[in-house]
């Protein structure tokens, strides 16, 4: 079997190397932004959705091709879902249901692709199958950016950034995907100090803290949909996350981690927030880093500082950021990431890097935003 992983766009580096460490070495090959495909066995299915802090969801990966733009695409989206052997993986007594995401400028819509790439898999079960739209036993992804179609088969559910420890919602939540792919890009390790100046409810400090404590990212999580499928029926949850845990457990540490906010509410969140995560090793503190930052002096930094877009302040931000920049230069001492909506990131690179060199610039398409990832080291 092979297996799709969807990432973010702009981090299939990091995701693949975090697989890597995982499973150990594969031939990956990207078929789409965000999309990797690698040979996979159905334990190792298991351990990414248990274990992979950088991925979004896993699938079984049915195939791809091209496609048209015109409404001819769908006839060759019905061809390309109907020649999938389906029943390796589920039977007529299965429901299921197609979700589709589409990006490009297509004379058919996403609900054209879920009916024709539902009826293809109709015709192949003769008529003996039924949809479920609500609550099906089997969710057939599609796929179409661009020209290019490509689909498979949902052993995640939920989305694999739903962790499970989130008792508090910040009005602005960083994705806890894109916190671990932070601080991977920031070299940050066990044993190292790390601040959060602007924490909100602490997922990059909690994530953070899971990795140096060795709790698996799926620990939290209530349903694991791929046991239902036929390859992965055998296999143990509860066994896997054991053994994940005592894996990642090796050279863990009780990192010294430092959070800061103006408001007492997201302070009070953010503890509640780790406390359901298992990290009991965080400082949280209420108040205004630029106010106090001269109490810290720590090995990295890593951050969503605010864009400006809910507060409506967006004139506010660049001098937000310039006041920043300066406080991190003082208390930070090996490097700093941060992630910011493109058009106002310029303000870290040029006051950072007046300090520091620039050594990560991605691009990253987040929540409707460009978005920019930057990696600073001195």
């Amino acid at each position: 079997m092979e297996a799709l992983v969807i990432c973010f766009w702009g981090l299939e580096d990091v995701a693949a190397g975090e697989v890597a460490e995982l499973l150990g070495e594969k031939r990956f090959r990207v078929v789409g932004r965000g999309r990797v495909v690698f040979e996979c066995s159905p334990g190792e299915f298991l351990t990414l959705n248990l274990g992979c802090r950088t991925l979004l969801r896993v699938l079984v990966y049915g195939g791809a091709c091209r496609v048209s733009l015109g409404k001819e695409g769908l006839d060759e989206v019905y061809r390309a879902v109907r020649e999938f052997e389906w029943c390796e993986l589920f039977d007529e007594s299965f429901t299921f249901a197609v979700r589709t995401a589409r990006h490009g400028g297509h004379s058919y819509t996403s609900i054209d692709v879920n009916r024709v790439a539902g009826q293809a898999v109709v015709d192949y079960f003769n008529g003996r199958i039924k949809v479920d739209l609500r609550n099906p036993d089997v969710v057939v992804r599609c796929y179409v950016i661009d020209d290019l179609f490509y689909f498979g088969v949902d052993t995640s559910g939920a989305s694999l950034h739903k962790r499970g420890y989130r008792v508090y919602n910040h009005p602005a939540p960083l994705n806890p995907v894109l916190a671990s792919c932070m601080l991977k890009l920031s070299r940050w390790r066990c044993g190292r100090s790390l601040l959060d100046p602007m924490c909100g409810s602490g997922t990059i400090l909690i994530e953070a803290g899971m990795m140096a404590l060795g709790i698996p990212p799926g620990s939290f999580r209530r349903s694991y949909p791929l046991v239902r499928l036929k390859p992965f029926s055998g296999l143990d949850v509860g066994e896997e996350l054991a053994r994940l845990r005592e894996r990642m457990s090796k050279g863990r540490c009780s990192p010294e981690l430092y959070g800061v906010d103006v408001s007492p509410k997201h302070i009070q969140g953010a503890v509640l927030n780790a406390a359901r995560a298992g990290v009991h090793t965080i400082d949280f503190t209420v108040g205004d880093f630029l106010e106090v930052y001269g109490r810290y002096s720590v090995d990295y930094m890593v951050s969503n500082p605010p864009f400006g877009y809910r507060s409506g302040r967006r004139g506010r931000i660049a001098e937000l950021y310039r006041r920043l920049s300066a406080a991190l230069v003082e208390c930070v001492h090996e490097g700093v990431c941060v992630i910011s909506e493109a058009g106002v990131a310029g303000v870290f690179e040029e006051e950072l890097g007046k300090h520091m060199e620039l050594a990560e610039r991605r691009v990253v398409p987040y929540g409707g935003l460009q978005t920019k990832i930057l990696y600073f080291k001195p």
